[in-house]
């Protein structure tokens, strides 16, 4: 009964994508036939090309990483202080986005590097809210991402990464980020992008810190039955990269 389902979805993506392909067309033949007199006023061509490559201009990423750790610390962070010692470390933080003009493809949807683009941040925000003051002296180090892309997101529409710890062995911990769109209120999320981190804590020096022994130095009081059911999914993770990197 499953694959009609699976088909009727794909066909209603391919659909919109042609929609959107056939809008685009019609909007580039009108700039083409008024192109003389678009020509005639370039700064308003200008600020229509820096708006619709905002987050793409030079320097555009590392200022939004720096605004992403000065929010996190003034509002998520009070917020997972604030939570029970056993609750603090798998706590799920939350970041709101809209896909723009910049994040899309051909085929005007979230382009896939568009996903780990916005994985920067998650990351990011995760760490400073979960981990606190130790990434002061310790830096989480990205090792790789796994994604798994579910349903596209459109032009503008309004997505949340979810990012909360999976589980954690002695060096590597994985945090697991779900791209979601809320259509109505009160009903399931809808998941559109399921991806996986594995970081680990490294000094400058390039030392490592144990990742049981962050969560000492945090006081954090460990859900030992939530890590052993993120355990299975983490330890299928860690034998298909080895899988993966034997034929390197």
């Amino acid at each position: 009964m499953s694959e009609p389902i699976i088909k009727r979805r794909s066909v209603s993506a391919t659909a919109a994508i042609v929609r959107r392909r056939m809008i685009l067309g019609v909007l580039s033949a009108i700039v083409l036939i008024n192109f003389k007199r678009l020509k005639s006023h370039p700064k308003f061509l200008a600020a229509l090309v820096l708006l619709f490559n905002l987050r793409s201009l030079p320097f555009a990423h590392h200022i939004r990483f720096a605004y992403q750790v000065v929010l996190t610390r003034l509002f998520n962070r009070p917020k997972f202080v604030k939570l029970a010692p056993e609750q603090r470390l798998w706590a799920p933080c939350n970041l709101a986005y809209r896909v723009l003009p910049d994040d899309m493809d051909w085929n005007l949807h979230m382009n896939n590097a568009s996903y780990n683009k916005h994985l920067d941040f998650a990351r990011t925000d995760w760490a400073v809210s979960v981990l606190g003051d130790l990434v002061r002296k310790y830096t989480p180090m990205n090792a790789g991402v796994c994604c798994w892309f579910k349903k596209e997101l459109s032009p503008f529409e309004k997505f949340v990464i979810e990012s909360s710890l999976l589980s954690y062995e002695e060096k590597w911990f994985y945090v697991q980020h779900r791209f979601v769109t809320y259509s109505n209120k009160g009903k399931q999320p809808v998941v559109h992008c399921v991806a996986v981190s594995k970081l680990v804590l490294k000094e400058t020096s390039g030392k490592t810190l144990p990742f049981p022994e962050a969560v000492k130095q945090l006081g954090i009081v460990d859900d030992t039955a939530r890590r052993e059911r993120g355990k299975e999914v983490m330890e299928m993770l860690m034998m298909s990269e080895e899988g993966l990197t034997a034929f390197v």
